[in-house]
């Protein structure tokens, strides 16, 4: 397990909320941006039927890896409530409509990472998803300029996340990255407090 802690200082200031190093967090940024347009066009194509009510699984964790298939992680998410995480992963695992010809469609395995995170962030909303290399999901959760957070999910066993935002015992904004299991990354992300953040009032 690997983790890196700077100062919000250290990233370009305390009061500007532009880090000047944050190229993990910026890559995945960008790459979810690159189809933001496309989801946009295809959104409709991809929605489960509303309205049925909502299923709580005492056990997340069994659950997402009892899925045989990436059709049923999907329902999953979907009869949990995670609606736009569930129609998004659809869009990136079975229709190809959004994938360039050089592009492998999301895996199971990084879909079960990445339901595990939507569950466990779950008052940060519902993330921005997109899709880098070999199949590999990738999601962020900004809620402010000075709290952002993104993380990659080549599987459970090699997650990565970076994020900028207040800390639990910190004083100033900081920086945090780290790469491991999926489990010990969301520890780690809880352990900071950022599972409090809130949008700031306006």
């Amino acid at each position: 397990m690997n983790i890196a802690v700077s100062t919000a200082t250290e990233l370009g200031g305390a009061g500007t909320g532009r880090p000047s190093d944050m190229s993990e967090r910026t890559l995945i940024t960008r790459r979810i941006e690159r189809n933001a347009a496309a989801e946009s066009r295809t959104a409709d194509s991809f929605q489960y039927p509303r309205g049925e009510r909502l299923v709580h699984f005492s056990n997340w964790q069994d659950t997402i890896d009892e899925a045989p298939d990436i059709r049923s992680l999907i329902r999953i998410l979907e009869l949990a409530g995670f609606g736009q995480t569930a129609d998004r992963i659809f869009a990136l695992s079975i229709s190809d409509e959004l994938l360039d010809e050089d592009e492998q469609p999301a895996s199971l395995e990084s879909a079960r990472a990445l339901a595990l995170a939507a569950r466990d962030l779950i008052g940060l909303g519902e993330p921005r998803i997109g899709l880098a290399d070999n199949g590999v999901l990738e999601a962020e959760w900004q809620l402010d300029y000075d709290k952002h957070i993104a993380m990659r999910f080549a599987d459970k066993a090699r997650t990565s996340f970076a994020l900028i935002g207040p800390a639990a015992a910190m004083p100033n904004r900081v920086r945090f990255n780290g790469s491991g299991t999926t489990s010990d990354m969301l520890a780690m992300i809880r352990n900071l407090g950022v599972h409090r953040w809130r949008p700031h009032e306006r």
